[in-house]
């Protein structure tokens, strides 16, 4: 049996550092309340011009699978079967929660003919408690089609990642699917925050941006 963990003692000079923070960390939130519902006094303006805003996106073929192609962040934090779902994605929707300042719902529209699960229509919440600092995601379940469920390859990846000295071939999958964890319990989701965030106000820019390739170096041509 291991020997409890022992925390260092801090100093009075840590300990008044770890106090003021929490204290400026309990303003910020109280700051991100207050900004929270000005965005929710503005959003029945915003929303009619954001629905003809997808009706647009949504007349451009594989759109979306373009659009996570084309950024480098996203590309790489998606396996190729993650990019083959997006492929069917043919609507996108951010609904934000007004209850937190952090809370929204993803739901994404799928066409038919998705060789991984029969769903044409899946949704995804986030909830944030500050006091805990964590997050409450909840997704659709998937209906997997046989041999097609990524969640059991997450999970059999998981398990051999935690294995001692566990080797993978070269041509072997170490990237998790991100739709495998769809319903599954996370902590956190980095690739839906930085969807909401940082994609969802200006899409356009994303879609329009150039293709980077991994395997171009810098300086070739």
């Amino acid at each position: 049996m291991s020997d409890p963990v022992v925390e260092p003692e801090l100093s009075p000079e840590e300990t008044k550092i770890e106090e003021l923070q929490k204290i400026f960390d309990e303003l910020e939130q109280k700051t991100r309340i207050q900004q929270r519902q000005i965005e929710k006094e503005h959003y029945s303006s915003k929303e009619p011009i954001l629905r003809q805003r997808n009706e647009a996106i949504n007349a451009i073929p594989q759109f979306w699978k373009n659009l996570v192609t084309r950024d480098q962040d996203l590309r790489q934090s998606l396996s190729e079967e993650d990019l083959d779902i997006w492929g069917f994605v043919t609507d996108l929707w951010i609904e934000e929660d007004w209850e937190g300042p952090d809370d929204f719902k993803m739901i994404l529209t799928l066409a038919e003919g998705n060789e991984y699960f029969t769903n044409t229509k899946i949704e995804k919440s986030y909830k944030y408690d500050f006091e805990k600092d964590e997050w409450t995601i909840k997704g659709t379940e998937l209906k997997w089609k046989e041999g097609k469920d990524l969640s059991k390859q997450n999970k059999d990846l998981d398990a051999k990642l935690e294995q001692e000295g566990a080797v993978f071939s070269p041509d072997e999958n170490i990237v998790s699917h991100w739709f495998g964890y769809w319903n599954s319990e996370q902590d956190s989701d980095d690739i839906a925050e930085f969807i909401r965030t940082e994609v969802w106000p200006a899409p356009g820019r994303f879609y329009a941006s150039p293709y980077e390739d991994d395997d171009v170096e810098e300086g070739d041509e």
